[in-house]
């Protein structure tokens, strides 16, 4: 039985949300703060609100644009695999353009493979 407050799937697409309202068989599912509205045949439960996390889920706050952290315009990728650098290298550029910063400063290796080579 699936009711407000519960985290569930989309069958159709694998996306996650809350279930925010149910009116009748139509279901509004907030995913990513965008409303979905769907029927009970396409939702699976995956867990209620108020269970615990699991040690493998993230929790990201999301802070206003007032709200203004101190950013350092540098980042080091060294020893990092491909895939962890270019993740980390993403995340940077978007919280220096959330910031407004400039200018930033990559600090990549240059032996095993080059940060310069796999943007290239």
């Amino acid at each position: 039985m699936i009711k407000i407050g519960d985290i569930v799937k989309l069958k159709d697409c694998s996306l996650k949300g809350e279930v925010c309202s149910i009116n009748d068989n139509n279901y509004v599912v907030n995913i990513n703060n965008k409303n979905v509205t769907t029927t009970l045949d396409n939702l699976e439960k995956i867990s209620e609100k108020n269970k615990s996390k699991k040690e493998n889920e993230v929790t990201v706050n999301v802070l206003s644009k007032d709200e203004k952290i101190e950013f350092v315009p540098e980042i080091m990728v060294r020893h990092q695999t491909v895939e962890e650098a270019l993740f980390n290298v993403d995340v940077f550029v978007k919280e220096a353009l959330y910031n407004e910063v400039k200018t930033i400063k990559i600090i990549h290796g240059k032996h095993r493979w080059s940060f310069k080579e796999i943007c290239s």
